[in-house]
C-alpha cells in the first residue's frame, strides 16, 4: 500500500516582502505540509523567497507594472508540467494569467481568492480589468475558495459562479506570554498606531488628518512602506504634525509586535479589507481598534477584536479616539473571550479541516460537465 502524500502546488506572485497575503500563505502551507506534499511556485522573487519554506521554486525576478506580461510565458511552461498535483492559485493576480494559458490539470485547480473586493475597484484600474476577466476565466477552475464572506459575495457576482467556499485565514494563537504581563505593560498614553502598506486603499491620510484635529498629547506611528510614503510625509508636514508622526517603513513581525506593545490604540483607516488580519494582531496584544466601517470590520469588531467602528472621515475618527475611555477601555476578559472565538473560528484545526476537505474532494470536471456549466452561466 502506497504511503505517498498527495501533491499540492501553490502558485503565488511572490513571498517577499512578507505582507498579509504572503504571511497567510506561508501559515497555511506550514499547517498542511504534515498531511500533504506541498510545493510553492513563486512567479517572481529571489533566493530570499526560497528560504521561507520547503519546496519553493522561483520562476524569475519580481515583475512590476507592465513587466507582468512576462508572467504569461513563465506560467505557460510551468503549467504543462506533470508533477504539479492539485494546483492552488493564490489571488487574482496569479489566477487570471494562469487560467489564460494553462490546460486542465489531472489533479484539479483551486482558486484561493484574497484580493478581489468591490470596495477596491475604484482605487485600481488593473484590478477592475482583472475583475472583468474573472467572469470568463474563474469558471475554468474546479473550486473557488474565498477568505471571507464579503469576498465570496463579490466573487459570486463578478465571477458568475455559485460555488464559492469560505475558509478563513489561519490566525495563529497568541504567544505564551502571560496575560498579566501583557496587561501590566499596556501603555495608557495617547500613542496611536497604524499598520499597512502605504497605498490609496489603506488611506493613511485619514489617520494623519485625524491626528491634526487631536490635541498635541497624541502621537502617531505609521508602520509600512509603499508608493505613498513621500506624499504622506509631505502631508504630515503641511498639517504641522510632523513632530508627532513617525514613519517606520516596513517592519518584520517581531518589530510590529514590539510597536503594538507601546500603543494605546490601533487606528485602521483602510477603506477595503478582505480579511482583516491586523485586527487579530492588535487583539493579541490587548490593543483596542478604531477602524473605518467596512463589511469585514463589522464582522471582526468587536466579536474577534475589541474596538469601535467609525465613519471614514478625519473628524469622526478623531472624535472616536478622543472619547475612548482613558484607561482599560475594554476589560481583560473581553480580549480573552475574543481570543477564544478566534481560536474556534480561525484556529489551525478548523481551517486545516476545511482545506483538507476541499483538497481531497477536488476532481477535474469532464469536458461535458464544463461545457454544461458554461452554457448555464451564459443563459
Amino acid at each position: 500500500m502506497s504511503t505517498s502524500k498527495r501533491r499540492v502546488t501553490f502558485v503565488v506572485s511572490g513571498l517577499t516582502p512578507t505582507l498579509g497575503l504572503e504571511r497567510v500563505t506561508l501559515n497555511l502551507v506550514q499547517a498542511l505540509e504534515q498531511r500533504l506534499d506541498i510545493r510553492i511556485i513563486v512567479l517572481g522573487g529571489s533566493n530570499a523567497d526560497k528560504n521561507l519554506a520547503r519546496g519553493v521554486e522561483v520562476l524569475g525576478t519580481p515583475l512590476r507594472g507592465w513587466q507582468r506580461v512576462q508572467s504569461f510565458a513563465r506560467l505557460y511552461s510551468c503549467s504543462r508540467r506533470n508533477d504539479l498535483g492539485t494546483v492552488v492559485l493564490v489571488g487574482v493576480w496569479t489566477a487570471v494569467p494562469w487560467l489564460l494559458v494553462a490546460p486542465r490539470l489531472p489533479g484539479g485547480t483551486i482558486i484561493w481568492e484574497h484580493t478581489l473586493l468591490k470596495e477596491k475597484l475604484p482605487y485600481s484600474k488593473p484590478l477592475s480589468v482583472l475583475k472583468f476577466m474573472t467572469r470568463y476565466l474563474y469558471r475554468r477552475a474546479d473550486k473557488v475558495v474565498a477568505v471571507s464572506q464579503p469576498v465570496a459575495e463579490d466573487m459570486e457576482e463578478y465571477g458568475n459562479i455559485r460555488r464559492v467556499t469560505v475558509i478563513p485565514n489561519i490566525v495563529k494563537e497568541p504567544t505564551t506570554e502571560s496575560v498579566e504581563k501583557i496587561v501590566k505593560s499596556r501603555n495608557t498614553e495617547h500613542r496611536i498606531l497604524s499598520i499597512g502598506s502605504l497605498t490609496t486603499i489603506k488611506a493613511q491620510h485619514l489617520a494623519l488628518e485625524a491626528l491634526s484635529i487631536l490635541d498635541d498629547q497624541y502621537s502617531l506611528t505609521v508602520i509600512g512602506d509603499g508608493p505613498r510614503m513621500t506624499e504622506l510625509s509631505a502631508l504630515a508636514k503641511s498639517l504641522g504634525i510632523e513632530e508627532r508622526v513617525r514613519f517606520t517603513g516596513y517592519l518584520d513581525q517581531p518589530s510590529v509586535k514590539k510597536e503594538l506593545s507601546k500603543a494605546s490604540v490601533l487606528l485602521h483607516c483602510s477603506v477595503a479589507e478582505t480579511f482583516g488580519l491586523v485586527y487579530a494582531e492588535a487583539a493579541d496584544a490587548f490593543v483596542p481598534v478604531v477602524s473605518v466601517d467596512t463589511r469585514v470590520a463589522r464582522y471582526m469588531i468587536p466579536k474577534y477584536s475589541p474596538g469601535w467602528l467609525s465613519e471614514a472621515t478625519p473628524e469622526a475618527l478623531a472624535k472616536t479616539i478622543r472619547e475612548m475611555p482613558r484607561s482599560a477601555p475594554f476589560p481583560t476578559e473581553a480580549f480573552i473571550e475574543a481570543s477564544q472565538r478566534r481560536g474556534v473560528d480561525f484556529g489551525v484545526d478548523r481551517v486545516i479541516g476545511d482545506w483538507l476537505n476541499i483538497l481531497t474532494n477536488t476532481t477535474p470536471e469532464t469536458s461535458e460537465q464544463a461545457a454544461t456549466k458554461v452554457a448555464k452561466g451564459n443563459a
